[in-house]
């Protein structure tokens, strides 16, 4: 269907374990520029690029709506974006979620919009407990990987390149609908994604909240995943592609 007689080698993303490794949160929190993070509550979280609101391919209306479906104001829970402003640097996070008309008083929500460096990163997804990624499809999925390696387990769809390391024993995969896609950029024309279910979604972000042992257990099986994951590994890869005979 493709178009090509011959096989297809994928290479795939990696990540630096050097980097994306599992930290101490109190020592983190330690840290200046993480002073004023919120201490003692469940962190969820996004990162990633979101470009174009409710037509964009990740989806962070669909994560935000479940999160404010199944947690209350005082619930001791938080939300944390970080967009990859890359995309689109015109964008105003702030004016793009408020659009989303979520309820009120919704839990807590923290928005972060400014670059950071792979270590920052890191931390970021060390103070986090669940990452969420709605995403209606993925080549790969790098954040969703560099997560997992920190120990953090996803809460993801169950279409798209990050199904090659999600699983539903590291982590919580969400099903959904096909429909087209919703980028009119002509790479996506005549493409369908997976459009995942915001109830299921909405169920599996309480099902971490609830239960600290299952939670445990997915980060745990997802640190031991990440390690077949790495930079090294993909170089092997391709250092085998090219030394293939004809």
């Amino acid at each position: 269907k493709s178009g090509f007689s011959k096989d297809i080698i994928v290479v795939p993303h990696g990540h630096d374990p050097a980097v994306f490794k599992k930290m101490d949160r109190a020592e983190i929190l330690k840290k200046p520029e993480w002073k004023s993070f919120p201490k003692d509550k469940f962190v969820f979280g996004f990162v990633g690029g979101w470009a174009q609101g409710e037509n964009d391919r990740k989806d962070l209306g669909l994560a935000l709506r479940a999160y404010c479906k199944v947690f209350k104001k005082d619930d001791p829970v938080l939300f944390v974006v970080k967009v990859n402003m890359a995309y689109n640097p015109a964008l105003n996070l702030a004016d793009a979620i408020a659009a989303l008309n979520l309820p009120k008083p919704c839990p807590d929500i923290i928005a972060f919009t400014d670059d950071m460096s792979d270590e920052s990163r890191a931390e970021l997804y060390n103070l986090m407990d669940a990452h969420v990624m709605p995403t209606r499809g993925e080549a790969f999925g790098l954040t969703m990987l560099e997560a997992m390696a920190c120990g953090t387990p996803n809460i993801a769809t169950a279409w798209g390149g990050q199904t090659d390391f999600l699983n539903g024993e590291n982590s919580w995969l969400i099903g959904g609908e096909f429909r087209k896609a919703t980028d009119a950029h002509v790479m996506y024309e005549g493409v369908n994604w997976c459009f995942p279910s915001e109830d299921s979604f909405a169920a599996a972000m309480r099902d971490a909240f609830m239960d600290r042992d299952k939670l445990g257990e997915r980060a745990q099986q997802g640190l031991i995943d990440a390690k077949c994951w790495t930079w090294n590994a993909s170089a092997v890869k391709l250092l085998e592609v090219l030394n293939r005979k004809p």
